[in-house]
């Protein structure tokens, strides 16, 4: 859990869903199982500010700990300054790796700002690295 680097301590237990009741739960409790994990698939939670996705995102990856998953919490904002300064001290391939190693990375607010420069081949690239650097899950 130290090693994810998460903000706050939310589960899913802790969220409220009759907060928003748009908020679909039933997909939400099937990402919980971490299924999209294993079979090292992305989810994208999308939706207007203040419905919880942080909370929600921050919960997902706290139950892919507790089923023994690495897992690497960060904002985009944090991710991406990282990775223009990998670009400048040439680290910017093992940088990716490094990234693309944990089981499941978790970008927070990927759409507070526009992305500009090599940014947006940056998060792009971030699967491709995992697909290129480790085998498939076992089942």
């Amino acid at each position: 859990m130290r090693r994810a680097n998460f903000e706050h301590q939310k589960t899913l237990e802790d969220f409220d869903f009759h907060f928003n009741p748009q908020v679909p739960k039933a997909k939400v409790l099937d990402l919980a199982t971490c299924a999209f994990v294993e079979r090292r698939e992305n989810a994208l939670l999308l939706g207007p500010t203040g419905v919880g996705k942080s909370h929600i995102a921050q919960a997902l990856g706290h139950r892919a700990c507790r089923a023994g998953f690495s897992v690497l919490y960060t904002s985009a904002q944090d991710v991406l300054k990282q990775l223009q300064a990998s670009r400048a001290d040439s680290s910017h391939e093992k940088r990716l790796v490094r990234l693309a190693e944990v089981d499941l990375l978790v970008i927070d607010d990927p759409g507070l700002r526009p992305l500009k420069g090599d940014e947006s081949i940056d998060l792009y690239e971030i699967p491709r690295s995992q697909k290129s650097c480790r085998p498939p899950l076992a089942g």
